[in-house]
């Protein structure tokens, strides 16, 4: 818990964007879809926790490397036009470096933490109406 504490307090600033990006994008749907207003704050905070477990999955697939060797064959691709690519040996030593030199995200776990917690937090008006109005 306490290792959890060390990383918001290094990536809050991403964590209260993340949150404003998800409450505009509540609030751009709200304006242009009729949503219930039973639902509010449960759709509020069901949309607000997807932007973050998005963006947790968007970092987990970047640290994975799964899309590598797409991005990097996009820019051979490139370069086979402008005819500077280089011989073989040399393009391998550069997709190593590529490789290498990604930056990671320390993040995603926070993102998850927060998005799932989120999450939960969307769950409970729904729990509790359905029980109201039984």
């Amino acid at each position: 818990m306490a290792n959890m504490h060390i990383r918001f307090r290094e990536y809050w600033k991403k964590t209260v964007v993340l949150f404003f990006i998800g409450l505009v994008i509540f609030l751009f749907l709200r304006r242009n879809l009729v949503l219930a207003d039973s639902t509010f704050i449960s759709d509020m905070f069901f949309i607000i926790a997807m932007v973050y477990i998005i963006s947790a999955l968007w970092e987990l697939v970047s640290n994975l490397g799964l899309f590598n060797s797409m991005a990097f064959g996009a820019k051979c691709f490139y370069r086979l036009f402008m005819k500077r690519l280089g011989p073989s040996e040399q393009v391998k030593d550069e997709y190593i470096e590529y490789v290498n030199s990604r930056e990671k995200f320390g993040d995603v776990p926070l993102l998850f933490l927060v998005g799932i917690g989120l999450l939960g937090i969307s769950f409970i008006p729904v729990i509790l109406g359905n029980n109201i109005f039984s």
